[in-house]
């Protein structure tokens, strides 16, 4: 639609659709912006929640560490071509050594057709981030079981936000990944796996 995106209707949205699949209780991980989601979500339907997990994100608001505008700008920057934004996208994702040492993989990424948001979408998603109170004041009410993982080489949404978040959750577990950047699930797929199912089982 034509409307503006915020983090709320996006949470609103995924209730919708848990509901519509009739599912009573889901848990659920939200990477980067997903995880502001998952955040509105369990502080909004805490009986829908079961487990969250936050995977390199941020509460939002006053109190976090603020995404360098910079970055975001590299981010939502769509000029050139497909291999250009990709280059562009890894080199804000993945440390430049984990880039070197895995040329085979990041060679492969940069053949890929992608099929990127358009630009009004893409500018829709930074407004709705930027426009987002963010949930400091509401975390500590969170009775779920919360795993926040982050790299510690994140340039994108700093570490720090993930231990800023910890000491506001009740019931939370805190794991950052050495020499990983935003893209640690993507980074390191099957550490990633193994510490979110010890964590949900």
């Amino acid at each position: 639609g034509t409307s503006d995106f915020t983090i709320e209707q996006f949470a609103e949205d995924t209730t919708g659709f848990v509901k519509a699949l009739g599912l009573e209780k889901v848990d659920i991980l939200g990477w980067s912006m997903g995880g502001f989601i998952a955040q509105e979500l369990a502080t909004r339907y805490p009986d829908l929640v079961g487990s969250a997990v936050l995977v390199s994100s941020y509460c939002g608001g006053e109190k976090a560490i603020p995404i360098d505008p910079g970055i975001m700008s590299g981010l939502a920057d769509m000029t050139g071509s497909t291999r250009d934004i990709i280059s562009r996208h890894l080199k804000l994702m993945f440390p430049g050594k984990w880039l070197k040492d895995n040329a085979a993989a990041v060679d492969q990424l940069l053949s890929l057709p992608a099929d990127f948001p358009s630009v009004e979408v893409i500018e829709k998603q930074v407004s709705a981030i930027n426009g987002w109170p963010g949930t400091w004041s509401r975390l500590p009410q969170v009775k779920n079981r919360v795993l926040l993982l982050c790299g510690t080489d994140d340039i994108v949404i700093s570490p720090g936000n993930s231990a800023i978040m910890a000491d506001r959750l009740p019931c939370c577990r805190l794991v950052q990944l050495e020499e990983c950047g935003h893209g640690a699930i993507f980074q390191e797929p099957e550490n990633c796996a193994s510490i979110i199912e010890e964590f949900l089982s």
